[in-house]
């Protein structure tokens, strides 16, 4: 998922699905969808925690 930002600064989401890319330009829907967005990204660690993370439970397998 891609937020964009147009020339005239309208927002628009780009998103791929499967074989299909999607451009959703109603603004109710790119709100929704940006929100949603801030919130996972709000929740995921960051590179080198994530990293950590999969060495721990790779280690976990062995």
């Amino acid at each position: 998922m891609k937020l964009v930002v147009t020339k005239e600064h309208e927002h628009v989401v780009h998103m791929e699905i499967e074989d299909q890319g999607i451009l959703i330009s109603d603004p109710p829907e790119v709100s929704q969808l940006a929100h949603r967005y801030a919130k996972i990204r709000a929740q995921a660690l960051s590179p080198d925690d994530s990293l950590s993370l999969i060495e721990r439970l790779a280690g976990e397998e062995r």
